[in-house]
C-alpha cells in the first residue's frame, strides 16, 4: 500500500482595529479608517510517513525575524 498523504489547512483573520496605522501607502499619514478587505493567516500542512511540511502566508507587507521565531517556536 502507498504511503497515505495527509493535509489540513486553516485561515485566521488578522486584520488590525480601525485606527491602526498601516504600511504600504506612503501617502498616507493617518490611521486607517475602514476595512476594504479583511487580512487573513492562512496555513496548509502535510504529513506523510511521520514528516511534516508547514506552508504559512501571511497578509503582510514585513514581518519582522523576532516575529518569525516567535512562530517558528509555536510550529514546533
Amino acid at each position: 500500500m502507498p504511503p497515505t498523504l495527509l493535509a489540513g489547512a486553516a485561515q485566521v483573520d488578522i486584520t488590525p482595529p480601525a485606527g491602526v496605522h498601516l504600511s504600504g501607502d506612503i501617502a498616507r499619514h493617518r490611521p486607517a479608517r475602514l476595512c476594504v478587505d479583511p487580512l487573513f493567516a492562512k496555513a496548509l500542512v502535510l504529513e506523510r510517513e511521520g514528516r511534516k511540511l508547514c506552508l504559512l502566508t501571511l497578509d503582510a507587507t514585513i514581518v519582522t525575524a523576532p516575529y518569525t521565531a516567535r512562530i517558528r517556536e509555536a510550529a514546533h
